[in-house]
């Protein structure tokens, strides 16, 4: 019968010629014939069907039938002219159109496929590749090592990659991402860390992120089996979320090969990499975001591979709660909300021994809670390497004075003479993450040395809640540092010779000087010896004054100053009791009424306001022009609303300011005076998108009045006046 069925028995007047029954089919449409390689039955033969049939004329048309018309093109030769190749084309539409369902593929019975490639020759479906990822397209055309599957009109990209799936495996194309292998050389990449990254691993430390993320593992493990995580399973999360990290790398490569033969390298811009012993994950997510340094735009840029490492480390697939965890990694620069945001979505808090606590050392350039100024010492004393020491990083006209946290690296060597040297000794500091800095004696403040005179507690609570100190070990010498006990003469010759020294100095070095003299012996900071610390703070202020008119106090320190005016030690004397007076009321305000303990940071509210009065005179300015910025000036005075409402948080709980646009949402927290205010300018101007976009018919720059204008002014002023009061 196959003998037969090779012999041409079907004669064609119209071509003419004698053709084999395969390229025949009984039913066929005008839209199907590939003439001479698929037609129509004439109808004479028709009362023969059953005889045609047997010698190869298919009934009907299927995969098969254009399988076939490839298989007889593909037995002319490797050279196709432009109507075979035109054929090909349409037969290959086709096949894959007319592909029958995955369980009748399983009986398909095509042993040999012939696709069309892109350099026009018909091949071996097994010997082709299908480019399933477009962007290998440049490494073939320098490689050439493989022959490309042709596209194929009107059937778009992943719809011909999943019939291709579905074929057999033995006349299934190759895909390009099974053939060429890709893997990324970090070799020769400069890693390092940098500011962003150290912000971005401190949010993945911290215990905000990592409780947000457990509590999301347990609302997934309970929408499952109404069963609770167990204590090993939340273990192992929180050692895993703590090993995850992003480092900053620049020069990674991509490297393709084929056949273990590279073949092309181009660079990486982020590279995920996870590893795991003694059942502990370590997932590392490299990434160079060089000209990128705010840390919520790289965490959006590499989510991927974040929620690729929290699923790894959890061993959950976060299916329910996925938006949710895209928006607790989103809060990156205010972990503080992420309690209070899954609240409000109603995600089951977890118990006391789940939540992760843990106790870090601040870091430097931490600014240092107003609660621990008490126990800063002010007398100058030697440092040593390692040791946490504090610095004045910022001070305004309020009288706020902001401390950051500094490590002791190195003491300098100091040529100097005997008088100077307790003064001008010099020690190399670490101010920031990898940033030092060479700091004078007279700039550096010590922890420990001294106790806040108003609760012998705090000493003891900074050694164990933020240097980690073990209770019932404590510094051996501090409680003899606490306590001078050299004689009155003995101290006032130290001053002396201090304060002399001091006016040999620039004014800001000077004053640096005489404010920690002032502060170590002023009589509030020694209720144990009020009298002798009265005595001692006098004769301070006395020197000061000779000092000024130029006397020489080693001739006669009991001299009485004159009556004249001496504009920089009046100007001082003014600013140090306005800086005592603004410490000693945040002290007083930051006392310890439960376990949580609150952060003010006035200098930061005093910039932010600052920052608010600056939008608010832009905004006056606009307003006296000739043109109708209504918009502008509604969007910046609803602005400077805004970073007032910031200055206030601030001055309030550093660790709980609420960063959004939302002025109602931002008042939650303020005085009822001022939520008012917040909602009335929210009210009027309608948000911060309504006064920038356009959208549908609204047009902002048509849309706001000079009524609403000088309205939405008036409002942000009330709310600029009020918060000032407040700082």
């Amino acid at each position: 019968m196959e003998d037969f069925q090779n012999i041409p028995f079907v004669f064609l007047s119209n071509i003419p010629g004698l053709f084999p029954c395969e390229q025949f089919a009984r039913h066929l449409e005008k839209k199907y014939e590939m003439k001479p390689y698929l037609m129509s039955i004439p109808d004479e033969f028709l009362g023969f069907i059953q005889l045609f049939e047997t010698l190869g004329v298919a009934r009907d048309i299927s995969s098969k039938t254009f399988a076939n018309v490839l298989h007889q093109i593909h037995s002319i030769g490797d050279e196709l002219n432009a109507n075979e190749i035109k054929i090909v084309q349409k037969a290959m539409k086709y096949f894959f159109r007319f592909l029958p369902s995955d369980d009748i593929l399983k009986r398909f019975d095509i042993k040999d496929l012939f696709l069309l490639s892109r350099d026009g020759s018909l091949k071996s479906s097994k010997s082709l590749v299908f480019m399933n990822l477009p962007y290998y397209d440049r490494i073939h055309s320098q490689t050439k090592d493989f022959d490309i599957l042709s596209d194929i009109a009107g059937m778009d990209h992943e719809t011909l990659q999943r019939k291709l799936k579905r074929l057999p495996s033995d006349i299934q194309p190759k895909f390009i991402s099974d053939v060429i292998k890709t893997d990324v050389d970090i070799r020769q990449a400069d890693i390092k860390e940098n500011d962003v990254s150290r912000e971005i691993n401190d949010f993945f430390r911290c215990d905000q992120f990592i409780n947000g993320v457990l509590r999301l593992v347990k609302s997934e493990q309970m929408s499952k089996s109404d069963e609770k995580p167990s204590d090993q399973m939340v273990s192992s999360c929180k050692e895993n979320l703590c090993r995850m990290q992003m480092i900053f790398a620049t020069g990674m490569q991509t490297v393709f090969t084929f056949n273990d033969k590279e073949i092309e390298r181009s660079p990486c811009l982020n590279y995920f990499d996870s590893t795991e012993e003694n059942g502990r994950k370590t997932c590392l997510i490299y990434a160079n975001f060089f000209e990128e340094n705010d840390a919520e735009k790289v965490i959006k840029e590499n989510y991927d591979f974040i929620s690729r490492a929290i699923r790894e480390c959890t061993s959950c697939n976060f299916y329910n709660t996925e938006v949710y965890l895209s928006m607790i990694c989103a809060d990156v620069k205010t972990p503080g909300d992420i309690e209070a945001f899954l609240d409000s979505r109603c995600i089951q808090p977890l118990n006391k021994k789940d939540r992760q606590v843990s106790h870090r050392l601040p870091k430097p350039g931490d600014v240092v809670e107003i609660r621990w100024h008490g126990i800063l010492d002010n007398d100058f004393i030697s440092f040593e390497p390692g040791e946490y020491v504090a610095y004045i990083s910022g001070q305004n006209d309020r009288g706020d004075v902001e401390y950051k946290y500094a490590i002791v690296k190195e003491k300098v060597s100091c040529v100097a003479d005997e008088n100077s040297l307790s003064l001008l000794q010099a020690y190399i500091v670490e101010i920031e993450p990898e940033k030092e800095k060479e700091m004078k004696m007279y700039d550096l403040y010590k922890f420990n040395r001294s106790k806040d005179p108003k609760n012998d507690n705090t000493y003891r609570e900074f050694q164990v809640r933020i240097l980690q100190i073990r209770e019932g070990t404590e510094d051996a010498n501090s409680d003899a540092l606490s306590c001078d006990r050299r004689t009155i003469d003995e101290i006032l010759k130290d001053i002396r010779k201090c304060l002399k020294h001091a006016f040999t100095l620039s004014e800001d070095k000077r004053g640096k000087i005489c404010r920690r003299i002032m502060f170590r012996w002023h009589p509030d900071k020694n209720p144990d010896d009020v009298h002798r610390a009265t005595e001692i703070f006098k004769y301070i202020r006395r020197i000061i004054e000779l000092l000024e008119d130029g006397k020489n106090v080693d001739v006669d320190d009991t001299e009485e100053p004159s009556n004249r005016r001496r504009p920089w030690s009046e100007g001082f004397f003014n600013e140090f009791e306005r800086y005592y007076r603004r410490e000693q009321e945040y002290q007083r305000r930051t006392e310890p009424s439960s376990t949580y303990h609150p952060n003010p940071q006035p200098c930061q509210a005093d910039m932010w306001l600052d920052e608010a009065k600056y939008d608010m005179r832009f905004a006056l300015e606009s307003e006296n022009t000739e043109n109708s910025y209504f918009s502008w000036i509604c969007f910046t005075s609803y602005q400077s609303a805004e970073k007032a409402l910031i200055a206030w948080q601030y001055n309030k709980d550093a660790n709980r300011v609420n960063r959004s646009e939302d002025l109602s949402r931002l008042a939650q927290s303020c005085p009822e005076e001022l939520r008012c205010l917040a909602r009335e300018l929210h009210t009027l101007t309608q948000g911060p998108k309504r006064m920038r976009y356009p959208e549908g018919g609204h047009q902002p720059s048509k849309a706001y009045t000079r009524a609403q204008a000088s309205k939405a002014m008036e409002l942000a002023n009330q709310i600029i006046e009020k918060v000032d009061e407040c700082l």
